[in-house]
């Protein structure tokens, strides 16, 4: 394992022999199916990290270098905080961080209107049906609002682009299966934009939508040979 990888990483062009190695000698079975995805700027950085890893991995501890010992290190942090999405860095710009703070305390609100509606029910004697309506009511309306900061910040996320019409925004995705239908028309109108099938003003939101939509799949570990 140590030889092969090594060989490899000393010049990572061929992603399918990367793909090869991982499949091979790793252990994760949601990095490999995530990886058979294909080539993306998403999935070859990741794929050689994670070779990287393996190799460090498999020398006795008093081979490794103190070079080394930092990246597995790295590798450990990485693992703990990854995830962290551009809108919740504290470099993201103030218009992104007042939606991100308003979608926070949006969940807190529902919470304690949760609370007070349980109290309710519990105590029914001391509360009439309006009253709960009342509260059922503002929490089915901060749910709207709270989906609606999401698609915002989602969009932010993929595009590095403020939001401008929350109506038009693309992420709108309910099941595995609908994450995987939209990564591959994604991928389709990339393809014919490449190939001058179509319009290539919009082929880089469409690059950015096919990269967060890679990342959405690798974080919900989607079964990615599922039915489209």
């Amino acid at each position: 394992m140590k030889e092969a990888i090594e060989k490899y990483l000393q010049n990572p062009i061929n992603y399918q022999e990367g793909l090869t190695l991982y499949l091979k000698f790793g252990t994760n079975e949601a990095l490999k199916k995530f990886f058979q995805m294909g080539e993306s700027s998403l999935t070859k950085p990741k794929l050689i990290a994670n070779l990287q890893e393996l190799l460090i991995q498999s020398k006795p501890s008093s081979e490794t270098s103190k070079a080394e010992k930092v990246v597995l290190i790295a590798a450990k942090k990485a693992k703990e905080i990854k995830n962290t999405s551009p809108s919740d860095l504290p470099d993201a710009p103030e218009e992104i961080k007042v939606l991100v703070k308003r979608r926070i305390s949006l969940y807190k609100e529902r919470a304690s209107l949760f609370a007070q509606l349980k109290l309710m029910v519990d105590n029914e004697t001391k509360f009439n049906d309006e009253k709960r309506g009342i509260i059922a009511n503002k929490i089915l309306q901060i749910g709207v609002e709270i989906e609606s900061l999401w698609k915002m910040t989602n969009y932010y996320d993929a595009t590095k682009k403020i939001p401008q019409k929350p109506e038009k925004l693309f992420y709108e995705v309910s099941s595995d299966i609908d994450l995987m239908k939209q990564l591959n028309a994604t991928r389709v109108k990339i393809s014919r934009a490449e190939k001058g099938k179509r319009n290539t003003e919009d082929i880089e939101d469409l690059k950015a939508k096919r990269d967060y939509l890679e990342k959405l799949i690798e974080e919900r570990e989607v079964d990615v040979t599922i039915k489209k």
